[in-house]
């Protein structure tokens, strides 16, 4: 039996059992096990179920094979999140995929451009398929020489800089191949200066000081003077009441200025709640 869903994917069942493929001439995509209708129900737009497995026919697009062992450190970190942190149904649920663009790119055998094309807007993707680019774990290094074993806190930054540096009206748009390039290249820079600049921060005199001061205040919260320095891995941007103005950590970590954003941290030590910061 030949179906077509809605989306103009082209679908083949087994009236029987009814499982789903969707593919293309050179890809084998998702195997789906749908339900079987109730009778006088229309089967041409099957509804995905979460029961589902991939192909070992043809070539099979989440097995990831054509990009796993790629030398382009942001394919690299594509897929580690694809392998590790999402799932195939996740992906196949984004709404670019399986659109015309996304068939497309299948049929002249671009499958990493279809994958780019599903993820595009899947939330929190992108910026964390670049923390993984750029921070990678490697067991095998010394413990001194893997950035004090804070591979974790540095990925939280890196998601914070692609979102600093990605064009504001990503989310309500597609990125283009060529825009995802040009945030990723500008990204790797300003998240090397500012993986320098929390480096330096933390080691700072007066930082280190700063864990030492007014031992006898609590923070609120069971929220310690370490948590308060750790939020340098999530820099943010607060408003201050009354005068209308910005307070960011963000661009105080970007010019160094480390006494200003220690007064931050200080705050967010003492009123840990009101500043929304949590250990």
């Amino acid at each position: 039996m030949w179906l077509l869903t809605a989306d103009g994917l082209r679908v083949m069942s087994d009236a029987s059992s009814f499982p789903v493929m969707l593919w293309s001439k050179n890809w084998a995509i998702l195997s789906l096990h749908l339900p079987l209708p109730a009778r006088g129900v229309s089967t041409t737009q099957p509804k995905v179920s979460s029961r589902f497995s991939t192909l070992c026919t043809k070539r099979t697009f989440f097995a990831f094979s054509y990009i796993e062992n790629s030398g382009n450190r942001f394919r690299r970190g594509i897929y580690e999140y694809c392998a590790n942190e999402t799932t195939p149904l996740e992906i196949m649920q984004s709404s670019m995929a399986g659109d015309v663009h996304f068939m497309q790119a299948l049929e002249e055998d671009k499958p990493v451009r279809a994958l780019i094309r599903a993820i595009n807007r899947m939330r929190g993707a992108l910026p964390r398929i670049f923390a993984l680019s750029v921070m990678r774990n490697n067991p095998d290094a010394p413990e001194a020489e893997n950035d004090e074993n804070r591979v974790d806190d540095f990925r939280k930054l890196a998601e914070v800089v692609w979102n600093k540096k990605a064009p504001n009206h990503y989310g309500s748009e597609v990125m283009s191949f060529n825009t995802i390039k040009e945030t990723f290249n500008t990204s790797v820079e300003e998240f090397r200066v500012m993986k320098k600049n929390v480096k330096d921060y933390l080691r700072d005199d007066q930082t280190r000081r700063f864990l030492q001061r007014d031992n006898a205040i609590q923070g609120r919260d069971n929220f310690s003077r370490q948590d308060a320095l750790d939020q340098a891995f999530v820099p943010k941007t607060h408003t201050v009441w009354m005068q209308g103005t910005r307070n960011s950590a963000y661009d105080h970590l970007r010019s160094r200025n480390f006494e200003s954003l220690r007064n931050i941290h200080e705050q967010y030590f003492r009123r840990p709640s009101q500043y929304g910061v949590h250990a």
